[in-house]
């Protein structure tokens, strides 16, 4: 039998959403994320060169941030931005600048 999957299981919807304790987890990680990954980003270089990674990590994760928060406010349901979208732009912002 062909798995449908138009037909939903209203069980199934409740056990994927996100429950609160599990959101803060994930938003104090991502504040990790954002405050680390810099230094992460600037590990190898030295000098000036060190200097300028860090700064331009921060600026790709904020512009990131800033466009996602703006973005996700506009195109989701009732005006509200979601947080999964801030997370993701954190982690794309960082991983961005790591090329």
């Amino acid at each position: 039998m062909l798995y449908n999957s138009k037909i939903t299981d209203p069980e199934a919807e409740d056990r994927e959403k996100s429950v609160y304790h599990s959101d803060v987890f994930a938003m104090i990680g991502t504040l990790f994320l954002f405050c680390f990954w810099p230094s992460f980003n600037a590990g190898v270089a030295a000098g000036d060169s060190r200097l300028r990674a860090v700064v331009n990590t921060y600026i790709s994760i904020a512009s990131s941030v800033l466009l996602t928060y703006i973005f996700s406010s506009l195109f989701h349901k009732g005006k509200k931005f979601d947080m999964v979208h801030i997370q993701n732009a954190t982690l794309a912002g960082g991983v961005g600048m790591c090329e």
